[in-house]
């Protein structure tokens, strides 16, 4: 499987409007989240929807973090996210694979 798509200060709105899509939200420095990606890139796993990671350090998500102001309350890394249709509809912490792909099966049906 490939790996996430990064987004950035330009394709974050399109991808967040699209049907259904995952968001893990991430920073440079977590060793976690690293641990994550690395586990979604090397393992093969049905892909339902687009896989995607947010590193919020980077510059270039003001507008977001306004349309989505508890994106800056966020404490626990990974944070990982479905949207619908521009919607938030589901959220959980951690760097559990097991956890992905449950949502991921969940989320296809």
């Amino acid at each position: 499987m490939d790996g996430l798509i990064l987004l950035n200060g330009s394709n974050w709105q399109d991808f967040f409007n699209k049907k259904i899509t995952y968001v893990m939200f991430s920073k440079s420095d977590c060793e976690q989240c690293k641990i994550l990606e690395t586990h979604i890139a090397s393992t093969y796993l049905e892909k339902p929807f687009p896989l995607a990671k947010l590193t919020l350090d980077r510059p270039g998500f003001a507008g977001l973090k306004q349309k989505f102001p508890w994106i800056s309350r966020i404490d626990t890394l990974p944070f990982n996210t479905i949207f619908s249709g521009g919607k938030l509809v589901d959220s959980w912490s951690g760097s559990s694979f097991e956890v992905l792909q449950n949502k991921l099966i969940e989320f296809s049906n």
